[in-house]
């Protein structure tokens, strides 16, 4: 998607011209987690982690799956497992 972030909420998603980077680096740490290089996760809409190997998968509350990359797979178990 180049410089496009898909944004996903409860209410709808919308594809807005922005860098993941500096999208993430406007909200709170506490906010979320950057899962995988396309993904940033807010806390709040993890159901579970599942760890798969040396990766990992995110199992969101709409039941969707965001991976979680092999460098974030220790942050995201100790945050969410």
């Amino acid at each position: 998607e180049l410089h496009y972030i898909n944004v996903v909420t409860d209410k709808g998603n919308e594809m807005i011209l922005y860098s993941l980077k500096d999208a993430v680096a406007e909200l709170p740490d506490e906010m979320g987690i950057w899962v995988h290089r396309s993904h940033w996760v807010n806390k709040t809409a993890v159901k579970s982690f599942i760890k798969k190997g040396r990766q990992g998968e995110l199992v969101l509350k709409d039941e969707s799956r965001v991976p979680v990359s092999r460098a974030n797979v220790k942050q995201v178990t100790e945050m969410f497992a």
